[in-house]
């Protein structure tokens, strides 16, 4: 199953939920976790895993790149040419956990700002290079997840409208967040829904959630309540839900790279805690939708 971690606004957690839930599905429930990044505008990926992992020797910018110069002649094509091969992964000292940075460096290179997704579509058969890709990915391992651009970019809509299988949409309490978290959702299933794709189940998450602002609290918790309902499986009890899937405040870690999981035990207000409840979520999302 493929799963995108994706935002209407950036520094909402996306990377770091991905990684934490990753390892607790690897260490918890012995399945094996990709994570793709595929945010070119500010690639996050290599930076939240340096914790567990060595400097990447792969990135999906490095595989797109190459494959392009070969297209285009640049690099020889002979039998034993990887170009079309499905880019290789970096692994973690997790056991199976393991990860493709969008960049091997952690800064942001100027090709990966200037990288063209319209060009790569029209020009290289970008779409039916990543769905040979996806399809790759989705039988090597039990869960992918992709942490993509943010907004309404054309590399956040290959992996909401293309790829995912269930979408975890974060947002903090922002007004600007809620609105434009919803107006996204909306935006993926009507692109699902043009493309011949059924909609997609959408896991919306509250993030940096402040449980001091009780009278802001409710409200926003009923507010998300009723705008998302409709986008979560029917199996779902819809409150329960809602009163479990939210990542607190956390300065600490949204300061550092450092994984939460790895770092605190889980108790009743812990961030890692948080994430344990959404990963079993997570978990349970094949059987809900086959």
């Amino acid at each position: 199953m493929l799963v995108t971690f994706c935002s209407y606004k950036p520094e909402v957690g996306c990377t770091m939920a991905a990684v934490n839930i990753g390892i607790l599905l690897c260490q918890d429930f012995a399945k094996r976790v990709l994570i793709v990044d595929f945010n070119f505008a500010a690639p996050r990926l290599a930076g939240a895993v340096q914790e567990i992992s060595e400097p990447p020797q792969s990135s999906l910018f490095d595989f797109f790149v190459t494959y392009q110069k070969a297209i285009d002649g640049d690099l020889p094509i002979t039998g034993d040419s990887s170009f079309l091969t499905p880019p290789g992964v970096n692994a973690t000292s997790v056991d199976g956990f393991d990860y493709l940075p969008a960049s091997k460096q952690r800064s942001v290179l100027k090709g990966l700002v200037a990288f063209d997704w319209n060009v790569f579509y029209r020009d290289y058969y970008g779409g039916a290079l990543i769905e040979e890709i996806k399809n790759h990915w989705v039988h090597a391992y039990d869960y992918v997840f992709v942490t993509s651009g943010k907004g309404f970019t054309d590399s956040a809509s290959i992996c909401t409208v293309q790829l995912a299988d269930v979408i975890v949409l974060m947002m903090d309490a922002s007004p600007d967040s809620f609105e434009g978290s919803l107006e996204l959702a909306r935006r993926v299933n009507a692109g699902r829904i043009k493309r011949d794709r059924k909609t997609v189940r959408i896991l919306p998450v509250r993030t940096r959630v402040n449980m001091a602002e009780r009278e802001l609290y409710i409200r926003n918790r009923q507010r998300i309540e009723n705008a998302f309902s409709e986008y979560l499986p029917r199996q779902f009890d819809v409150a329960k839900y809602f009163d479990e899937v939210q990542i607190p405040e956390s300065p600490y870690f949204a300061a550092t790279n450092d994984i939460a999981v790895l770092k605190e035990k889980r108790h009743a207000l812990s961030i890692s805690r948080s994430y344990g409840l959404l990963s079993q979520y997570v978990l349970d999302m094949p059987s809900l939708l086959s």
